[in-house]
Formats: structure tokens, sequence, C-alpha cells
């Protein structure tokens, strides 16, 4: 997911801090700067996996670290994820 796809769903339209997001810029709003803190201590901790150059046409896109989610899913649920990213993969190939 993007930071903004994060966002999105940490703090929703209508929501204080989603609101102010979108009026002030997310880097004024002091809740939306503990999120992002946090962001990059999980990616320096190790359990998040950060790809992308960091600009708009390229955000960063975090990821969980495969060795956490071997420990979190049962190997049924690893599979079906893998799946279903592969086909996310392909979808997005054949739009561009």
């Amino acid at each position: 997911m993007t930071f903004a796809e994060i966002l999105a769903c940490a703090y929703p339209p209508g929501s204080f801090e989603g609101d102010m997001a979108a009026a002030l810029g997310s880097a004024n709003v002091g809740a939306v700067r503990s999120l992002h803190r946090a962001l990059h201590k999980m990616v320096k901790d190790g359990p998040l996996v950060e790809l992308g150059k960091g600009g708009r046409a390229g955000p960063y896109r975090y990821y969980f670290h495969p060795v956490m989610l071997v420990q979190l899913f049962e190997k049924e649920e690893m599979h079906a994820m893998c799946e279903e990213m592969d086909r996310i993969k392909a979808d997005a190939k054949c739009a561009q």
C-alpha cells in the first residue's frame, strides 16, 4: 500500500485527521506525522519493506517482509495471498 492508501484507511474522509490532512497537507497534522514516523520505524526495524522512489510519480509502497508473513499466516493462506498478488501483478501489466 502507498502512504496515501494507508492514510485513507487510518483516517478516512470525514474524520478530523483526514479532513485536516486534506485541507492543510499531511505534513501539518500531528497524527499523520506520527503515522509516517511509525511506518519508517517499521521499515528500519524490519517488519515492513519499502519499495519505490518516494516521489509523486513513484511513491513508496509498503509490504510486509516475507519472513513476517510466514510467521503470521498458515501455509494455505500464504499460497492464496501469493496467487492473489500474482493476479494483481498480471492485471497491472495488462493495464500498462
